[in-house]
């Protein structure tokens, strides 16, 4: 299990759609990056959708996890944000014609 971290949308993320993800455990998520602070549980199922409004929590999303196995990150943290510009910064370098 993983943390997913997303610093970049600094807790304006207020709902959050999901598939294909394994049955059994919970989707949860958290106030705070590193999967740290107030958190939700959700009952996995393999695709589905919660929003703000719809009650399930009353903060803005910083971090995710799929809980499979405990509450901890044992597969280590991955900062969507920092992954996602590194990578686009490395294929620009590759696609750029000196």
């Amino acid at each position: 299990q993983r943390c997913y971290s997303i610093p970049c949308f600094n807790d304006r993320t207020r709902s959050i759609v999901f598939r294909k993800l394994p049955e059994g455990g919970h989707l949860v998520v958290y106030a705070d990056t590193a999967c740290q602070g107030k958190f939700y549980k959700i009952p996995l199922t393999p695709r589905g959708k919660v929003k703000y409004e719809d009650g399930g929590f009353d903060f803005g999303i910083s971090s995710f996890m799929v809980w499979s196995s405990g509450m901890y990150a044992t597969d280590g943290m991955t900062n969507i944000c920092e992954d996602h510009a590194k990578e686009r910064v490395a294929v620009n370098s590759t696609n750029s014609t000196g």
